[in-house]
């Protein structure tokens, strides 16, 4: 699938579908939004490093903040009014795995 199929404008019922399994992530202001607490500050940034490195493989990058051991995630596609298409919801699977993964 092409980067253009991903980029389709994501409808109020994918979006749902995405947070039934997706307990991380919640919808508002047109965004993917999630907040993370990790065991450390060490974890916090082994985790957002995990999360550039998928964002770098995908060519689709979220905000983050990072605020000790706290991470805050959004996400949403500019170029198509910053609305959350299917690619959003794919790195947030992505970022969910990664975040797991960091936390050890």
């Amino acid at each position: 699938m092409g980067k253009q199929n991903l980029y389709k404008v994501s409808t109020e019922t994918d979006i749902q579908d995405f947070l039934v399994d997706n307990k991380d992530w919640s919808y508002s202001e047109d965004k993917l939004k999630a907040n993370f607490e990790l065991p450390s500050f060490v974890a916090a940034v082994a985790a957002i490093n995990k999360i550039f490195a998928v964002s770098a493989q995908m060519d689709h990058h979220p905000r983050v903040t990072n605020i000790y051991n706290r991470l805050e995630l959004s996400l949403c596609t500019h170029s198509v009014g910053n609305k959350v298409t299917s690619y959003d919801i794919e790195l947030a699977k992505e970022i969910s795995r990664a975040v797991t993964l960091g936390a050890d």
